[in-house]
């Protein structure tokens, strides 16, 4: 060799980012041979002369790999030292002492060290100061389909897990509207029991008293539209937007877990209530209901403008002057309302529809979520069937968790 390698103490493993232009990366340690470097791009392992050409070998202070295409940025390029570990040299009594040759020897051997160093501290391993466990993992039969662990010594071990050759199957006991009962999941299915929740007593969620609404005095119980109405009435104010407005924050909550067509109380009825925990209405026109989330939405990239609207439901009196809509909508865009989210309202069963006015209530409940009151003038209209339309434009991403209701007003 040209130059007398020496082996410092160096990993014989470098990392780099690719910056998507340069395609030359330097290696500094030493190798023997072109074939000593390995070069993984992205994780894949490349092929020398076809992917790569080394220059440097042989020299102290490495080299560099040329790469025949540039990575892309952002992709990791790793040079590895890969050495075949064996002896090529042999020496006989009272033979030539070559000093290079020695060297060379000694070098390699150094080369082979740094190598089994750097696979050893890159495995699962025992620190230094901890006692002796048994790391031997169980025979291919005792571990087939199961997860290793470690048992109260410390040591490997096997456990039974799921059997991935079969998958996950649901009970066939499983549970009845507000029952949580049907038999418990084990390792091999999951029952609908074990993700089924019942819902709560009216009297566990802490509604206020006709008292306590009147008193104005509690902060730790919500407010039922009923309750609101009773406290309006005796304070002598009259049942405007602010009292619905509370109303439909009390149920925005309480809705929570309930679906209903209509929850009556005295500031008036409240039609089409519909948390969506279920793919309930009848046009969904480019929006993707989420199951796990309980809403409607447009995925991204390039959000498609979508239309929602349930089917009619009938109203106890026809003709309503104005009708009052309250939505819980999480706009994962910056929306314009008005422009971006258009709501309607139609009595007439949907054959015509009057676009209304958005105002924003209150935020409600997780991060994001906001309760908007849409209200519709309705007196140039007749009818008794009612419905509503939301429509969202200019590929705005929307989320809609709720239908707390619509109120007519007569």
């Amino acid at each position: 060799m040209a130059d007398q390698i020496r082996i410092g103490d160096v990993t014989p493993r470098v990392r780099y980012v690719a910056d998507g232009v340069t395609s030359l990366f330097h290696y500094p340690f030493p190798i023997f041979a072109p074939g000593d470097l390995e070069v993984y791009v992205g994780g894949q392992l490349k092929t020398i002369t076809t992917d790569y050409a080394v220059d440097g070998v042989g020299k102290r202070a490495g080299g560099t790999a040329i790469l025949s295409e540039t990575p892309i940025a952002g992709v990791s390029v790793t040079l590895v030292r890969r050495l075949t570990v064996e002896r090529m040299s042999d020496f006989t009594a009272s033979g030539e002492f070559k000093a290079d040759v020695i060297n060379a020897e000694f070098d390699f051997q150094a080369a082979a060290l740094q190598q089994v160093n750097d696979d050893l501290v890159r495995s699962l391993r025992l620190t230094k100061t901890d006692t002796t466990a048994p790391l031997m993992l169980p025979k291919a039969d005792a571990r087939a389909l199961k997860t290793l662990i470690f048992d109260e010594d410390g040591g490997a071990a096997a456990a039974t897990a799921i059997d991935a050759s079969k998958g996950l199957a649901v009970s066939a006991s499983t549970p009845l509207a507000d029952s949580v009962g049907g038999d418990a999941g084990s390792a091999s299915e999951v029952s609908v029991a074990d993700h089924s929740h019942p819902r709560p007593l009216w009297d566990d969620i802490g509604i206020a008293s006709q008292a306590e609404a009147e008193a104005g005095s509690v902060n730790t119980t919500v407010m039922t539209s009923l309750r609101t109405g009773q406290a309006m009435t005796v304070l002598g104010q009259p049942a405007d937007n602010t009292a619905r407005n509370m109303a439909a924050s009390a149920l925005a909550y309480v809705m929570a877990s309930y679906d209903a067509t209509a929850v009556a109380g005295n500031v008036g009825a409240f039609f089409l209530s519909d948390t969506f925990q279920s793919n309930s209405l009848s046009v969904s026109t480019n929006a993707t209901y989420d199951a796990s989330g309980d809403y409607y939405h447009n995925e991204d990239p390039s959000p498609p403008d979508m239309t929602l609207a349930p089917s009619p439901t009938p109203l106890a009196a026809a003709n309503p002057l104005d009708v009052i809509g309250y939505f819980v909508i999480e706009p994962v865009d910056t929306v314009t309302f008005g422009t971006d989210l258009t709501g309607e309202v139609s009595i007439d069963g949907g054959t015509a529809y009057v676009t209304g006015t958005w105002t924003k209530v209150a935020d409600v409940g997780a991060a994001g979520r906001e309760l908007y009151r849409l209200d519709a003038n309705m007196s140039g209209e007749a009818g008794a069937s009612l419905s509503y339309r939301l429509n969202s434009a200019n590929g705005k991403e929307i989320r809609f968790h709720e239908c707390t209701g619509l109120v007519p007003l007569y």
